[in-house]
């Protein structure tokens, strides 16, 4: 009985000191990563980038005549060392630069954004929870 007990203390008290969450991915410098909206991304030396929000998508949907400047944008937190700073990635298909934003000495560049819109599934509309971004986390001098 005393084992049992100990053991859901242990438990227990395991599961109130991670952070992480069961959708959390650990991963690598310089490689890309996916997050969703809620999931984070972390690294061994303890930096963080977490997707908070989609707040703006306004890329031309499939099977559309677009006449304004479309783009995406993704808010993010990034967080190391007990510092967590909010970030903004903006792209637009006409931006020859990549969305790219920094935080302490990390930077956290935006590959893709999926899905596309199209007209044909949900009028263009995109659930929140259907987002996928593909990043990169780079150390930064």
């Amino acid at each position: 009985m005393k084992i049992l007990i100990s053991l859901a203390c242990i438990l227990f008290f395991t599961a109130c000191g991670n952070e992480d969450t069961p959708d959390d991915v650990f991963v690598e410098y310089d490689q890309s990563f996916t997050l969703r909206i809620g999931q984070s991304a972390n690294t061994s030396d303890g930096a963080r980038v977490k997707l908070i929000n989609i707040p703006t998508d306004s890329r031309c949907a499939l099977n559309a005549t677009c006449v304004w400047a479309d783009e995406i944008v993704a808010e993010l937190e990034g967080s190391h060392g007990g510092v967590t700073i909010p970030m903004e990635l903006r792209h637009s298909p006409g931006q020859t630069d990549p969305a790219t934003a920094n935080f302490v000495r990390f930077e956290v560049e935006l590959i893709e954004a999926n899905p596309y819109p199209d007209l044909n599934k949900r009028n263009g509309q995109i659930k929140p929870e259907d987002y996928e971004l593909r990043l990169v986390l780079s150390g930064i001098q």
